[in-house]
């Protein structure tokens, strides 16, 4: 088993390094007016941290020196301003944050320029928005075509924990019999004589199809979160808040993107050589890491994009805009490199394992 695990992770670095990560498009030459505005909707694990470091970056390339976030109305909504006092330009991205499901309406129907999604389109999608009344819907097959989905960054969805927690790794196995209701007590995988505290994310958010899939093995997220045991509170509608309550709770495990778990503490993912995978960026690139995804922009497939779209596009996918999506905590697009030691530590884990 171990000489089996030492060639796939030896093969896995192999392909990460000379594997091609999504490119990113040609830039052209767009032209801005003064009053650029641009607006968003979707997902929650692309429109809170990592769209403000994007549009804040974005606007200081347009020399644009003042930059603030102003709280909407809805605490999933928000605005960012920026504007220059010896110019006249000025930037408004309005930002609505309410989960993956929520954003292919407000594409559809023009309120928004892009989609932003943790996961890929689906068909599903386009049948939420039928039932909706949305009209003249594209089909799946345009919504991913080349030019209408952007991979912008990678993530990673981290199952978290209390950091007061000794529990350090668990398996895909262990996280389903938890979220099954198998097992209740962190006695049961190694932890302290404490019940688990389960918490969950509302339907609209994209983690739950990518931990319903990954983990519970089941590819419907409404049957998924209908069938987990009794929760330690209503599934949230506000991102922040599910780690916000593992962290304040020392039985609590919830599941989030990488980047925006705060305080809670993301652990390890155990294999069959009882060694852990950490979700770090060059095992996220590899593919090593089982909880890895694309987060996307997707533009509308029949309507042209506007000249503040096409422009902020384009700086996402240039070098400055990769920049600000790995400061704000997301592996960007380039290709991965391992840190120092990646191979030594890797082995050394698994010899401790036997």
């Amino acid at each position: 088993m171990h000489r089996l695990s030492r060639l796939a992770l030896g093969l896995g670095a192999m392909f990460a390094l000379g594997s091609t990560a999504p490119r990113a498009q040609t830039q052209t030459a767009v032209y801005l007016p003064n009053d650029i505005q641009l607006r968003l909707a979707g997902s929650a694990t692309v429109g809170q941290k990592l769209t403000q470091e994007l549009a804040a970056a974005w606007a200081k390339k347009l020399g644009l020196t003042s930059v603030r976030v102003n709280a909407g109305l809805d605490p999933d909504e928000y605005e960012i301003a920026a504007e220059r006092s010896e110019s006249s330009r000025r930037l408004r991205v309005d930002v609505k944050a309410k989960g993956t499901g929520s954003g292919m309406e407000a594409l559809l129907r023009g309120q928004a320029d892009f989609w932003m999604a943790s996961r890929q389109a689906r068909e599903s999608d386009i049948e939420a928005s039928r039932r909706r009344n949305v009209t003249n819907a594209p089909s799946l097959a345009q919504f991913t075509a080349l030019g209408t989905e952007h991979i912008i960054a990678l993530d990673a969805l981290a199952v978290v924990v209390n950091g007061r927690n000794p529990v350090k790794r668990l398996s895909l196995a262990q996280m389903r019999d938890i979220y099954s209701g198998r097992t209740n007590n962190w006695s049961q995988v190694g932890g302290p004589n404490l019940p688990m505290a389960i918490y969950a994310l509302d339907l609209n958010f994209g983690d739950n199809d990518v931990f319903c899939g990954a983990v519970m093995g089941i590819t419907d997220s409404q049957k998924c979160l209908d069938g987990m045991p009794k929760l330690a509170a209503p599934r949230f509608s506000v991102l922040e808040e599910m780690p916000d309550a593992v962290a304040g709770n020392p039985g609590g495990i919830g599941y989030v993107s990488l980047g925006n778990r705060r305080s809670a503490r993301p652990v390890q993912i155990g294999t069959e050589c009882n060694t852990g995978i950490e979700a770090d960026g060059f095992r996220v690139k590899s593919d090593e890491y089982p909880l890895a995804r694309r987060l996307y922009l997707y533009s509308h497939p029949t309507r042209p994009l506007t000249p503040a779209a096409r422009a902020f596009l384009d700086f996402v996918l240039s070098a400055d805009g990769q920049a600000a999506v790995a400061k704000s905590g997301f592996s960007d697009l380039a290709p991965g490199v391992a840190t120092e030691g990646y191979g030594a530590d890797r082995l050394d884990s698994a010899r401790d394992a036997q």
